[in-house]
């Protein structure tokens, strides 16, 4: 399939060899890398149902992955945004102090960011309960999200599917 929608790669594929995790953790884990601590922590679904954070404490840097998403919107396809907030607060209390902050998509930043990213997703998580209880409509209720329409509708619409128990 990728052969198909990435031609430009398809002849180097044969030669990609998959080096599938052989250490699993459930919250927290410690790995070394390079002779560098890096502590990975899960701390909730919010982007996907998997996603984990890197702190490297010795070089004050914080790895979001697609928790957070700079110069963009986030993608809500595969999110759980109702708690998505949650996750994001465990986040923002690890990040404390830390000077740099690595979203999966656009530049880094820091705990302004954090902050910033967190309180879009909790008004997409209060708009959303808004339009599930009969108070608002689903375009109104795009247009107060802090992202564009589409990716706003993506994130209500995604929502509202939580909401109505579509998502396990």
């Amino acid at each position: 399939m990728l052969a198909t929608e990435v031609p430009e790669i398809a002849e180097d594929l044969p030669a990609v060899q998959l080096d599938p995790p052989d250490r699993v953790f459930a919250t927290d884990a410690i790995v070394e890398v390079g002779g560098r601590r890096v502590e990975l922590s899960y701390l909730g679904r919010g982007h996907t149902d998997n996603d984990i954070v890197l702190v490297v404490p010795d070089a004050d840097i914080l790895c979001a992955g697609d928790l957070l998403e700079n110069d963009a919107a986030p993608s809500y396809g595969d999110a759980y945004p109702m708690e998505w907030p949650t996750t994001i607060e465990r986040l923002a209390a690890m990040t404390g102090e830390r000077t740099v902050v690595v979203p999966g998509h656009g530049r880094h930043a820091g705990q302004a960011f954090v902050e910033e990213q967190l309180a879009g997703f909790r008004t997409v998580v209060s708009l959303a309960g808004r339009i599930h209880a009969g108070e608002l409509d689903l375009d109104t209720a795009a247009g107060l999200v802090p992202y564009p329409v589409v990716p706003a509708r993506s994130a209500l619409e995604r929502a509202l599917a939580q909401l109505r128990g579509e998502l396990s």
